[in-house]
């Protein structure tokens, strides 16, 4: 007996179906990212589909950084920096967010990454404060779906940001 595989695909889809499970691939169909002007957090938005509605999906979200932190007077404005004012510091930011899937079977949200606070003291009236932030790629993993922005996006002293 010969078995013609498009008959058995035809037979699995249809019991698939029949026991409610969905053939569409569970994807990311948008990112978003962005950076926060006020603190240099990255901002993740996504959406994911191609899920069973009602199912918790775990969302994480993860990315590398440079941030380079220094003594800035309490008016805002960076001392004029010697090469000890002035550390660099590279690190990994990983969240997680569990999100219920919708009747459609998306997942719709936001993560928010933010830097590991470095700690040092400064004379005089200045403060300890992070004046720049390189953000590297962001990678989004959820329920089987992958997805990598190479989005780098640079803030600095959280006034200035500029996106590559």
């Amino acid at each position: 007996m010969r078995l013609d595989i498009r008959h058995v695909s035809r037979a699995v889809g249809a019991l698939l179906v029949a026991t409610g499970v969905a053939f569409a691939a569970v994807h990311f169909t948008s990112v978003s990212v962005t950076v926060d002007a006020s603190n240099g957090d990255l901002l993740v938005g996504f959406t994911e589909a191609g899920l069973p509605s009602g199912i918790s999906v775990p969302i994480t979200a993860d990315a590398s950084y440079k941030a380079i932190w220094g003594c800035v007077t309490r008016g805002g404005n960076l001392v004029k920096p010697t090469i000890t004012d002035l550390r660099s510091y590279d690190g990994a930011a990983s969240s997680t967010l569990v999100i219920t899937s919708d009747k459609q079977g998306r997942v719709i949200g936001s993560i928010t990454l933010t830097t590991v606070d470095e700690t040092n003291t400064c004379s005089g009236n200045k403060d300890w404060k992070e004046v720049k932030v390189v953000w590297g790629t962001v990678t989004l993993t959820g329920n089987g779906a992958t997805r990598s922005e190479e989005h780098t996006s640079e803030l600095q002293s959280h006034h200035d940001l500029v996106c590559r």
